[in-house]
């Protein structure tokens, strides 16, 4: 069910469907690094567009995969983009931000470093359209 909408025509309250590469056959869970199935009561922020398949009418896809995915726990935003997994195992030189900075300087290590709140998250992601 969708919760509070950034931007887009969707409302809340609106239930949407959602395409995931992956499935749960038994107890096995087969699905793309960095963006695990789906599960009852999951929260989590989406990027989504519109599928451009025939057979996908009204069907929503996450944009960029794990890129526009971000989970919700404990009222917190963690980062599910290739980024947050390649610096947690491969440190590299990055710019250091302040959590005051745009959301734009920020990686995905930044954003769960920091731990946003949804409403602070989506401040961040309104202040870039300004």
């Amino acid at each position: 069910m969708i919760s509070p909408i950034i931007e887009g025509n969707l409302s809340k309250g609106d239930i949407i469907k959602l395409v995931q590469t992956g499935r749960i056959v038994g107890d096995q869970e087969t699905s793309m690094m960095g963006n695990p199935i789906f599960r009852p009561g999951d929260e989590m922020v989406l990027f989504l567009a519109k599928c451009r398949f025939s057979y996908a009418k009204d069907v929503y896809d996450i944009v960029g995969i794990s890129e526009g995915r971000f989970d919700v726990i404990n009222s917190k935003i963690y980062a599910r983009g290739p980024s947050y997994i390649n610096y947690v195992s491969t440190p590299t030189v990055r710019k250091e931000v302040k959590r005051s900075d745009s959301i734009a300087e920020m990686s995905y290590y930044d954003i769960t470093h920091f731990g946003f709140t949804v409403e602070e998250f989506a401040q961040k992601i309104r202040e870039l359209k300004d």
